[in-house]
């Protein structure tokens, strides 16, 4: 595919977009995923910090499990590769998986809306209050 890969729904309707009746695809269930049982201590609490916040904000949603567990997992890994290369700053291993998971962290996070950038894209307006036609807008239903 060449060019800029397409936007999200979700994320045009959080921007704003005037594009955001252009559905790219369904729309996915909201809600706040479990953490996966594979993801090591450490990535289960990144899990409990990140997760909570970004489903209220409505940026993942139940299917987005697997990849937030990757990006949790990764951060993991990133912590863990960081003390190993602090203990010993000859270990290239530790060097080279810093630098990997970096690059993976940082990839998730525009993904995800992490970045000062990425933030700055998204729009928190009013909710669009749906207008009724006739006299139904003055007599409204009970």
């Amino acid at each position: 595919m060449r060019g800029r890969k397409p936007t999200e729904t979700r994320i045009l309707k959080l921007r704003g977009s005037r594009h955001q009746d252009k559905a790219l695809g369904p729309e996915p269930t909201p809600g706040e995923p479990e953490a996966p049982s594979w993801l090591d201590k450490q990535a289960k609490g990144i899990w409990s910090e990140f997760v909570p916040e970004m489903a209220r904000l409505g940026v993942i949603t139940l299917v987005d499990r697997q990849v937030v567990a990757v990006f949790c997992q990764t951060v993991s890994d990133y912590l863990r590769a960081q003390e190993t290369y602090r203990e010993n700053p000859e270990d290239k291993g530790a060097k080279a998986m810093l630098n990997e998971c970096r690059t993976q962290i940082l990839r998730y996070a525009q993904e995800f809306g992490l970045t000062a950038l990425a933030r700055s894209r998204i729009k928190m307006g009013k909710p669009k209050v749906e207008q009724t036609q006739g006299k139904q807008r003055f007599f409204a239903a009970s």
